[in-house]
């Protein structure tokens, strides 16, 4: 039967079930694909414009339900224009970079090159690059680095 291009025949509780045969896929016409195409796309924009939407304020809370030691001017208002983060300025952290490495081969300590490029490393990800801040930084390491022989 096989042979033919037929099925056996099937008893009464056989475990083996033919399978029919798969349903064509039909092409899209252009207006279909046209359709569908649009549908993403406004269903993208919506879900950016929802996500670029401040949270709505919680309507009726009183001064019970906030934090203790919170006013209800402080904090985040969703009228406040939102300001990103400055640019990383690669320069200046090549720069500090670069001093940090000839401070730490002065001082002949991997301690200060380990924990320099940690606050480094730290500074650049907050990006709060400023050079008091870094002076700062190695004057504390210095003094720390030179307490052991690391």
């Amino acid at each position: 039967m096989a042979a033919k291009g037929q099925a056996p025949q099937r008893r009464q509780g056989a475990w083996w079930q033919p399978t029919p045969p798969p349903l064509p896929q039909l092409a899209l016409t252009a207006q279909q694909v046209k359709t569908a195409r649009q549908e993403r796309l406004n269903a993208e924009r919506a879900a950016r414009q929802a996500a670029k939407r401040p949270a709505a304020p919680a309507q009726g809370r009183d001064a019970n339900t906030q934090a203790p030691g919170m006013s209800h001017t402080q904090g985040h208002t969703p009228d406040a224009p939102t300001t990103s983060a400055p640019p990383v300025s690669w320069w200046r952290f090549f720069l500090q970079l670069f001093i940090l490495i000839r401070v730490a081969v002065g001082l002949k300590s991997a301690l200060f090159l380990m924990l320099g490029a940690l606050c480094l490393g730290h500074a650049l990800m907050t990006r709060r690059q400023g050079w008091i801040r870094f002076a700062l930084t190695l004057v504390i390491l210095a003094v720390l680095s030179s307490f052991t022989k690391l």
